[in-house]
């Protein structure tokens, strides 16, 4: 219980002080870094929180673990991302950097969810390999389909490719909630403990659509920045998957208790 209630405290406290940088937000240099490093800090104590929670479940369903690995990584690709993303701002002065080296990483980061998740379900329904391997495949040509439609229209409309970009990632969104949904439907009536870290996960995708759809169309018309009010329901969701990651350390920590 220590561990998750140091990682509940260190994600509120980074939560609070990003907060902070959104409501005292200018436009300037240091208000700047203050909203993109404490939000890195608290996406840091999100991957934290998920390596811990991956590394403390039982080696006896390897493929299940291996499917919080990959989702963990994924976590860790996205807050790389945002990393990259601050860098580039702060001491490059390359505002609002979309389009660019952090959106690699953004993607591979949705990409590893959905793989993630896929296998989880694939426990959960017990459905074979290979419609799983054809959900996973049709999954990921609908994410590139949607990133290629969406160049292919921008360029067609005149629109900024950069900005009209974001959509296909809000694309991917919906299909990582959309899944998470799924994985809730064999534990809804009943007393499964799991069903509490479920619904806070589906809570921060909720969260993070909010986020992205709202960033897309800020982008599109080229009125976002760094700082934002939008930026809150990112942060919401960090500390979320905190709050998620914590909620199963504490319980593994009492079946290990028991």
């Amino acid at each position: 219980m220590r561990i998750s209630t140091g990682l509940i405290v260190a994600g509120s406290a980074a939560f609070v002080v990003f907060c902070l940088g959104l409501l005292a937000s200018d436009g300037s240099l240091a208000t700047l870094a203050w909203v993109n490093f404490s939000g890195d800090a608290l996406g840091i104590v999100a991957v934290v929180t998920w390596w811990l929670m991956t590394a403390r479940m039982s080696s006896l369903f390897r493929e299940r673990k291996r499917a919080w690995i990959l989702m963990s990584a994924g976590l860790s690709a996205y807050t790389l991302g945002n990393i990259i993303w601050s860098v580039l701002e702060t001491k490059f002065g390359v505002l609002v950097p979309i389009g660019g080296v952090a959106d690699v990483f953004y993607y591979a980061g949705y990409v590893l969810w959905i793989v993630g998740l896929c296998l989880i379900l694939m426990k959960v329904f017990f459905i074979q390999r290979p419609l799983v391997g054809a959900v996973i495949g049709s999954l990921f040509a609908l994410g590139t389909l949607s990133f290629l439609g969406i160049g292919i229209v921008s360029s067609i409309g005149g629109w900024p490719p950069a900005s009209v970009f974001q959509y296909g990632f809000v694309v991917m969104d919906v299909i990582i909630l959309s899944l998470i949904l799924m994985m809730n439907i064999p534990l809804v009536g009943t007393q499964n403990q799991m069903t509490v870290f479920w619904l806070i996960l589906g809570a921060a995708f909720v969260a993070w659509v909010v986020y992205d759809v709202a960033f897309a169309v800020l982008t599109f018309y080229g009125s976002y920045f760094t700082g934002h009010p939008v930026d809150l329901f990112a942060g919401v969701a960090q500390l979320l998957f905190v709050v998620a990651g914590c909620w199963r350390l504490h319980f593994q920590e009492v079946l290990r208790g028991n």
